[in-house]
């Protein structure tokens, strides 16, 4: 009994004990962490933030918001840029890695405790969808500034005297996106910065180099597209020394931010940016890592062994999300491809032949899937309904594959195929209602019944209502003859004169002779 309970007891040890290690590998493989470079620091110094991402899978995007209290810390540098007043945001694209790091650097203004929280984490994998990470949290402490003491004690008998400072410049200044021109220094006091057009504001941080000097004008600045200009004033301690330093912001039009930056575009009147490198990016099948020139500058792409399909990997400065686009020379635009990815394989939705006639049993209809919609083919036999014929490229070469929409599993169709139009004109396909009536499914059959037998009983009803209408005209028209004109008739009417004797008109037995 002894053994066969100590045996349930180790095997329930072992059974917490890997139940734990998976809930812990689960957990760690897709969150966030925060770690400090200093657990306490104190007013005045700098302080490292490194926000550590981690996920089940190479990540290509990282985006995260990082909140923390702005009266008591003030965001530097680092990888993230200002999102308002006690918030940066991080936009990075990982080479495909499942761990990722990003540091960020403030500077401590006053003593207290300030709660450091990501916010938001989400990424892009190697299948282009967003997943969502666990958030974090952490307190950070930040210490009053210690005053070493003399080494020399003062003499009792002589009074401390106190001077006040008259240091009115600043020992940084930002605004958290852009670089100022020129570079920071305390005796400078006019810069100029310009941000592309999807900044609409800024946050300005000062920071005065003498700790009892105030500081005014800097915050979350709304920009106008064009030029802006904020003035940053500086009272020393005694307050009467004074010093204000200019910042002259430009916020650039759409066509100057796609000067600023030759990977930037403008898609459906909304910023994206080309990726430029494709390192770590999983490669679909029949496709190749090749360089192709946008704006001037150069940039990873993938081409299809055909030659037909150049694809941009383009992320949306607003979301964000990354997709594949092509670009159309001609008009200078990029569409967004359409496509669907069933078991690593990528389908790309093509274009049918013009002039083609579907065969029988089948009828054509439209679908959404992937990007957009796409043409389909259907069997009129409802017990594969569930399934569409669609035409793609994947593997290097196009045609038809069989999608079934159940369990989103698709295969090559062989035993389908589009016959060419025997009958075709200079302006198309000619108009033939027989085989587009076969090519029907029965519900649309009988609705072209229905139609055809109504229109031909509304033709029938029209004759009727016609030749009864013309008929009651006739009568309406004709004039009818007055009792004077029927005697005039009579009078002028000659009749034959009967050759009748007395005898004859008196006897009624003989009828008068002509």
């Amino acid at each position: 009994m002894r053994k066969l309970l100590k045996s349930a007891l180790s095997l329930g040890v072992c059974l917490m004990l890997i139940f734990g290690c998976f809930m812990f590998s689960a957990n760690a493989a897709a969150n966030t962490s925060i770690a400090f470079s200093t657990s306490s620091p104190k007013v005045g110094d700098k302080v490292t933030v490194t926000i550590r991402a981690n996920a089940p899978e190479g990540m290509v995007a990282f985006e995260a918001y990082v909140t923390y209290d702005a009266s008591v810390l003030q965001f530097v540098s680092g990888s993230a840029e200002a999102a308002g007043t006690g918030k940066v945001r991080i936009v990075e694209s990982p080479s495909n890695t499942t761990t990722a790091s990003y540091s960020i650097t403030f500077k401590t203004l006053k003593a207290g405790s300030s709660t450091i929280a990501v916010s938001s984490p989400q990424y892009v994998g190697s299948s282009l969808t967003k997943v969502p990470l666990s958030g974090c949290s952490a307190k950070l402490t930040v210490k009053s500034a210690t005053t070493t003491p003399s080494s020399k004690p003062q003499s009792s008998s002589t009074p401390s005297s106190t001077t006040k400072s008259n240091n009115a410049n600043l020992s940084a200044l930002s605004i958290g996106v852009g670089a100022l021109d020129p570079a920071f220094s305390g005796n400078t006091t006019t810069y100029s910065v310009i941000v592309e057009n999807s900044v609409a504001a800024i946050n300005i941080t000062a920071t005065p180099a003498h700790n009892k000097a105030s500081v005014s004008g800097a915050g979350e600045k709304q920009l106008q597209v064009g030029d802006n200009k904020f003035l940053i004033n500086v009272t020393a301690q005694d307050g009467t020394t004074k010093k204000t330093y200019t910042l002259n912001v430009r916020r650039a039009t759409v066509e100057e931010s796609i000067n600023l930056n030759p990977n930037l575009v403008i898609i459906n009147g909304e910023m994206h940016h080309i990726n430029s490198d494709l390192s770590g990016v999983s490669i679909p099948a029949g496709f190749t890592v090749d360089k192709a020139t946008y704006n001037g500058a150069e940039v990873d792409v993938l081409k299809s062994e055909s030659g037909e399909y150049t694809l941009f990997m383009i992320t949306r400065d607003q979301g964000p999300y990354t997709d594949y686009f092509v670009y159309k020379e001609h008009r200078d635009e990029f569409v967004l491809l359409n496509y669907i990815t069933v078991n690593d394989t990528m389908y790309i939705f093509a274009d049918l032949p013009e002039n083609y006639t579907i065969p029988e049993g089948y009828y054509e209809t439209a679908t959404t899937l992937g990007n957009g919609t796409v043409k389909a083919f259907c069997s009129s036999k409802a017990a594969l309904s569930d399934f569409y014929i669609i035409y793609c490229y994947a593997n290097g070469e196009e045609g038809f594959y069989r999608l079934d929409t159940l369990d989103t599993s698709i295969q090559r169709a062989p035993d389908f195929s589009l016959s060419e139009s025997d009958n075709s004109t200079a302006a198309g396909k000619t108009f033939n209602p027989i085989v587009i009536f076969k090519n029907f499914n029965m519900t649309e059959k009988i609705m072209c019944c229905t139609i055809g037998g109504l229109i031909i009983l509304n033709l029938i009803l029209v004759i009727i209502l016609a030749v009864k209408s013309r008929k009651l005209k006739k009568m309406r028209y004709r004039d009818p003859l007055s009792d004077e004109d029927m005697l005039d008739i009579f009078n002028t009417a000659s009749f034959p004169t009967p050759e009748v004797t007395v005898e004859q008109a008196l006897d009624g037995d003989n009828p008068p002779q002509e």
